[in-house]
């Protein structure tokens, strides 16, 4: 199977939101998430806004809302209590120049980056919300040109790693190629997989029997 092949994409879109008054700063982070996404083959949407109100307004639930600074009158710490009140389950991470905001935002807070946001420190901030958000997850996305087909992890039965790329192989025949370590991989998928030496990691529902070599059961 050529690489390409298949769209390199993780196990669901990730939605994300970035509000903030200022233009570059906005235009700044939005490049930054969908360079992270290249990176590591994640499938993302993103949405800016500069004003508290489309941000309360929006009916669509973000998985991340990346909060700035916004001068309309609604501070960054309001509308992290308006989305408590509405029962959102969106995960932020504030931006900001002032390092005291840091300590003024309480526990239910995904991250805070210190303003002028950098890439790397981003990038940690993310991670840290897919791996809380998604460490059970149990479905994959195999993208294909006629559209998206639904997969467990349950049915994938090993991978292989084939820097920079992984390719899953499903039981039924299937692989999906994957910009991404076998280690970021592991990170996400939690205890189910392990480590076959160097390059594989099988699934531990189908290991039939483990000597010098895992024997699976396909």
């Amino acid at each position: 199977m050529k690489k390409g092949q298949y769209a390199r994409t993780e196990a669901k879109m990730i939605n994300i939101t970035i509000c903030d008054g200022d233009d570059k700063d906005r235009s700044l982070m939005e490049e930054q998430c969908r360079l992270y996404a290249s990176e590591y083959g994640i499938g993302i949407t993103v949405k800016v806004c500069a004003s508290s109100e489309e941000v309360l307004s929006d009916e669509e639930e973000a998985d991340i809302l990346i909060l700035g600074d916004i001068s309309d009158g609604i501070n960054a710490i309001k509308i992290k209590e308006e989305f408590e009140e509405q029962g959102r389950a969106t995960y932020i991470i504030f931006t900001s120049k002032d390092a005291s905001t840091e300590e003024m935002l309480g526990t239910n807070v995904s991250g805070f980056v210190r303003k002028p946001v950098e890439y790397n420190c981003l990038c940690k901030a993310i991670d840290k919300i897919l791996r809380t958000k998604f460490k059970h997850e149990s479905q994959f996305f195999l993208m294909r040109k006629e559209g998206k087909v639904m997969m467990g992890m349950r049915d994938i039965i090993y991978v292989e790693s084939d820097k920079p790329y992984i390719v899953v192989c499903f039981k039924n025949g299937e692989n999906l190629v994957l910009r991404m370590s076998l280690k970021r991989f592991l990170i996400k998928v939690g205890t189910l997989f392990v480590k076959a030496g160097r390059k594989y990691v099988v699934n531990l529902e189908h290991v039939k029997e483990v000597s010098e070599y895992a024997v699976l059961d396909n």
